[in-house]
């Protein structure tokens, strides 16, 4: 008789993007702190009633489709996740050296923060600046009592009931290190994903290990992206809607392998 085979749902789930020119995964890249993955099997059928009596009788059942969707839930918020559910892709952003720069700021309304160096065509605006000197009417303004600043962001906030008046001009003069940051540019496309799921059963006195394979789904956000969310973890859940690829099944699954001696 078969051993039962019980299961506690553990394991990693990885993902790996697809070169459809050569038809090969491009390296796996673990989906850290997943709260919940499940595959969801839709099937369409065409159902047949004979008509010989009073109350039709089914008598025969077509299936004409199938797919099947992947619900992927995580709470490690890192830049790879952040790509998938934006539809981007992770870039890098350098920033070289900024010599001695100064910037006018018009029409001040204390209370408001300023970003220094930005633009509407760079709204992010220059980071990590330094030698920072802020002027009104060519004298020097006193930090924490007159603004504040944030120099890892490049931000300088102008406090109320400081020296800075409704509508006044400041002159910012500062400086800026050299830098590097990574940057996810929200292209709401589709992110076509291998994915791979490797079972680690919590049950390993009747259990086996099963890998399941999916060469390729397109993987698109499934709920509210929260920023916001109080004294809770903040989740995100992906929806994986897996494509069929060449001759390939949508999905396979391998059991643990067994060595012939």
């Amino acid at each position: 008789m078969t051993r039962p085979v019980y299961n506690i749902a553990r394991g990693m789930l990885y993902a790996t993007k697809v070169d459809l020119i050569t038809n090969r995964w491009l390296g796996l890249m673990p989906i850290n702190s997943v709260t919940s993955a499940e595959i969801t099997p839709n099937v369409e059928k065409q159902d047949h009633f004979n008509r010989h009596s009073k109350v039709r009788a089914k008598d025969d059942s077509v299936i004409t489709g199938r797919d099947y969707t992947i619900s992927i839930s995580t709470d490690d918020g890192n830049m790879d996740n952040l790509a998938m559910i934006f539809g981007g892709t992770v870039e890098t952003v350098e920033q070289e050296d900024v010599p001695v720069t100064v910037q006018t700021i018009s029409a001040i309304e204390p209370g408001r923060r300023y970003i220094i160096g930005g633009t509407l065509l760079d709204p992010v605006g220059v980071r990590n600046i330094t030698n920072v000197t802020v002027t009104l009417d060519g004298q020097p303004l006193v930090e924490h009592s007159d603004y504040r600043l944030n120099r890892s962001v490049g931000m300088i906030e102008i406090i109320p009931g400081g020296a800075v008046s409704f509508n006044d001009e400041i002159e910012v003069s500062y400086q800026a290190a050299q830098s590097r940051w990574n940057r996810i540019n929200s292209r709401g496309e589709q992110t076509m994903l291998g994915l791979l799921f490797v079972e680690d059963n919590a049950e390993g006195t009747f259990s086996k290990n099963h890998t399941y394979t999916v060469p390729r789904a397109a993987v698109t956000p499934s709920s509210p992206i929260q920023l916001m969310n109080g004294d809770d973890w903040r989740s995100f859940t992906m929806s994986a809607s897996v494509m069929k690829f060449g001759d390939l099944e949508e999905i396979t699954i391998d059991d643990e392998p067994l060595r012939i001696v």
